[in-house]
């Protein structure tokens, strides 16, 4: 199954050219503006893999983009990998300091985008599993073996510090759940 990219673009002939780029390998959907963007990325954001995303726009520009996703916590976990023509690294301090994941430079290079979207995706993909394995999908709480594993390397991190552990266990916790739902 192909993954989404969101290529967001004013320019129609750079939205076309990495439509074309990334076409074997994904899905593309393309926006003219920040604004756009973000409606299409609202609509459906579990539906996107990664954005591409140029700086200097109308409407919205590119770091408008990147704050709003960043205040959003379904749009924040979506990587971003911004492209400008912007010359200086001042553009991209700036990106990445919005929460960009990557920076690329104009013109584009078909095996340079190809590897960093794939890269950045596996990462983005990773990550969402560890966290399922780690945390329980009912309560968010950690799961015992992430807990005792977290544990050890705290309490192994600085042996100069002493701790104070304090267990609980619950006998009948179903009637908790029973009088008060799950």
């Amino acid at each position: 199954m192909k993954r989404t990219v969101l290529v967001v673009d004013d320019n129609a002939v750079n939205r076309r050219l990495l439509a074309r780029i990334l076409a074997d390998d994904y899905l593309v959907n393309e926006a003219a503006d920040g604004r756009e963007a973000l409606e299409r990325l609202r609509d459906d954001p579990a539906g996107v893999s990664a954005v591409l995303l140029d700086i200097v726009m109308p409407v919205m520009d590119g770091y408008a983009v990147l704050e709003a996703m960043q205040a959003d916590p379904d749009l924040a976990r979506i990587p971003v990998i911004v492209t400008t023509q912007q010359e200086g690294d001042e553009s991209e301090v700036q990106a990445l300091s919005r929460g960009a994941n990557d920076f690329l430079s104009k013109p584009y290079k078909p095996l340079i985008i190809k590897h960093r979207l794939t890269n950045i995706i596996k990462n983005r993909e990773s990550a969402a599993f560890i966290n399922l394995v780690e945390r329980d999908r009912l309560t968010g709480a950690f799961s015992k073996e992430f807990f005792y594993h977290a544990c050890e390397e705290l309490l192994a991190s600085d042996q100069e510090i002493a701790y104070d552990v304090v267990c609980a266990d619950i006998e009948r916790f179903k009637l908790v759940n029973d009088l008060h739902g799950v």
